[in-house]
């Protein structure tokens, strides 16, 4: 049973607050994702994902946002500024932990390296709540999933869901698809795997949140950000081409600290990320 913040009652949520103090939100956006895919991809796959686990752990489930910060530069794609989705969402999680929510867990659909910065940003910004952002690929890389857009992953997280809305026998070319070709690869039986087991990993950090201290936690995801922020400058600084990547060995490593509950390791993960942003 899931049980929808907009559909409780006072009772109910009391209720809701008194057996798990937890909540479970989807972020996403309209963005282009090439032929095949719609353009809310970004929240449909986090929805699917976050309802998963609102079933699994008992969490409340809230209403989607749909205002991510950023956006590729393609057609139908909307693009709001970090300066204001991030105080946004901040002063939504703080709204929400002052409901009563203990632990709040955001799935992020929409990992572009601004977003990523005003989620991390907002959720260290709440003082109530413990806030768990985390990406769909970030619970799902030793699987394989790289954080493509419109690629194998983001098809397959559709495809159990909505695979109406899925059109693999697009013809010529995918503008836009950063990854690997999804025709002949992404399946629905892969995104099945994902969903399950990111809606698996992200109850789990339900909860861890719910369970342990916030200190050691809150210095991983600081460090976590700094590391991204670092990135961030750079590309103002260098053409982008002499930037390195988001995803190099030691971020992999953080986010997958992060994802399991390992908070000292995933604070010097990102430390190194930080130090040398191509390690």
């Amino acid at each position: 049973m899931i049980h929808r913040l907009e559909e409780l009652n006072p009772a109910g949520i009391e209720a809701c607050l008194a057996a798990k103090p937890a909540l479970v939100l989807a972020l996403g956006t309209i963005e282009w994702h090439s032929h095949h895919l719609p353009l809310g991809l970004d929240l449909l796959k986090a929805a699917a994902i976050a309802e998963r686990t609102a079933e699994k752990s008992g969490a409340v489930l809230a209403p989607p946002v749909w205002w991510a910060a950023g956006g590729v530069a393609f057609p139908y794609t909307l693009r709001l500024p970090g300066a204001l989705t991030e105080p946004l969402l901040a002063a939504v999680l703080a709204g929400l932990s002052d409901m009563g929510f203990r632990a709040i867990c955001v799935i992020n659909g929409h990992y572009g390296l601004e977003n990523s910065i005003a989620v991390r940003r907002a959720a260290l910004a709440c003082k109530g709540a413990t806030i768990v952002p985390l990406a769909d690929y970030e619970l799902l890389t030793d699987l394989g999933a790289t954080g493509d857009h419109a690629g194998v992953w983001e098809t397959s997280l559709l495809m159990p869901e909505r695979p109406d809305l899925v059109h693999l026998d697009a013809a010529g070319e995918l503008p836009g698809v950063f990854g690997d070709d999804p025709r002949g690869r992404a399946s629905r039986e892969l995104g099945e795997q994902g969903l399950d087991l990111a809606a698996t990993r992200a109850s789990a950090s339900i909860e861890r949140a719910l369970a342990e201290p916030r200190g050691p936690f809150a210095d991983a995801l600081q460090a976590g950000l700094e590391a991204l922020e670092h990135l961030w400058e750079l590309r103002q600084e260098l053409p982008r081409e002499q930037v390195p990547p988001v995803l190099t060995s030691a971020w992999i490593r953080h986010l997958e600290w992060f994802r399991d509950g390992d908070w000292p390791a995933a604070r010097r993960a990102a430390e190194e990320k930080a130090a040398d942003p191509a390690a």
